[in-house]
């Protein structure tokens, strides 16, 4: 999708008081040492973040997680084949991804344990899965594939035993409280995808309402049950970042520019952050409040020469924020006293 000049120019000149204000969090480099690029995810109170850094241009991957404030990182061994991707973390250091078993022939999902390189399989062996969160308490959620009807069902474990209980096929389960309660988007029979959250322990299934579109997806959820995403316009020409009221309650708008916006996380203080584009010549991070104001991440810090900030994916207590830049680095945004 392309937005006439005019409307570009209005946008760079809304942006433009924005980038000219004060820094507000210093930047740390959390690339692991000896490779080429990466992704961050999750960051956890400690400051410690996960990821998946890239050896090499072509790879393989392989899933990281950073010591506190993001200093130091250790990488994530597989489960015999090439490659591992991290997403989830709690704050006891705990983390959750997959990692491709013996001739790649599928992904597994994994749990790698505080302090530990090796991780431990959750679910049947090979066949494919993947995990995407953990709770406080260590329940996990993700996808596996299901030989009986082909398709994917999320799943939800219960026990040092990683366990997984099947959900409804179709589920994505991208959040998970303590008790139990789950929120992801689950497809839909005329096509697109709804956004839901359960009950404890997996229980039930509420879907969110919609901002007139087919497609809504929750990214991420906080402890009261705060839930943010994207979700799509009547006509499926743009998506825009959302959030809900405590318990998926009424979903609405956030308010941030772009054709196309995404609410990736947010912490229990009501900060959210993720990242919004207009024509996916160039990304925009940035963080916001649930009332909806908000700013872009390259206004509030400094990065090296020529690097901007172009997708912020997770966000603790402190404030302290992980994100992607143009340059292919994975930064720690900490707040400056």
């Amino acid at each position: 999708m392309h937005t006439p000049a005019l409307a570009a120019a209005a946008l760079l000149a809304l942006l433009a008081p924005q980038a000219q204000a004060a820094a507000r969090y210093s930047a740390l480099d959390i690339t692991p040492a000896g490779t080429v690029s990466c992704q961050p995810a999750a960051v956890n109170g400690s400051g410690q973040v996960v990821g998946t850094t890239m050896l090499s241009p072509a790879g393989p991957a392989r899933g990281f997680v950073t010591g506190p404030n993001g200093v130091g990182a250790r990488l994530v061994d597989t489960l015999g084949g090439s490659h591992s991707r991290l997403q989830g973390l709690n704050d006891r250091g705990v983390a959750v991804g997959q990692a491709s078993v013996a001739g790649d022939t599928a992904e597994q999902a994994i749990v790698v344990a505080a302090g530990a390189s090796v991780p431990t399989p959750i679910g049947q062996a090979g066949r494919s899965s993947y995990a995407t969160a953990l709770s406080a308490k260590g329940r996990v959620v993700g996808g596996a594939l299901d030989p009986t009807d082909g398709l994917y069902h999320g799943f939800l474990t219960s026990g040092s035993r990683y366990r997984p209980q099947s959900l409804a096929a179709g589920t994505t389960p991208m959040g998970v409280l303590a008790d139990g309660t789950v929120a992801g988007a689950i497809d839909q029979p005329g096509g697109g995808s709804r956004a839901f959250i359960t009950g404890p322990d997996g229980q039930g299934m509420t879907l969110l309402g919609t901002l007139g579109g087919h497609t809504t997806f929750a990214l991420g959820m906080n402890k009261s049950g705060v839930l943010v995403g994207f979700a799509g316009n009547a006509d499926g020409s743009a998506h825009h970042a959302f959030v809900t009221d405590p318990g998926g309650g009424q979903l609405r708008d956030l308010g941030v520019p772009g054709l196309f916006a995404l609410a990736q996380n947010l912490n229990s203080k009501g900060k959210v952050v993720g990242f919004y584009t207009d024509d996916w010549s160039r990304l925009y991070a940035f963080v916001a409040t649930i009332g909806g104001t908000w700013k872009t991440l390259d206004s509030l810090v400094t990065l090296p020469d020529g690097a901007t900030l172009t997708q912020a994916w997770g966000i603790n207590d402190a404030g302290q924020i992980s994100a992607s830049g143009s340059d292919g680095r994975c930064y720690l945004l900490t707040p400056l006293p």
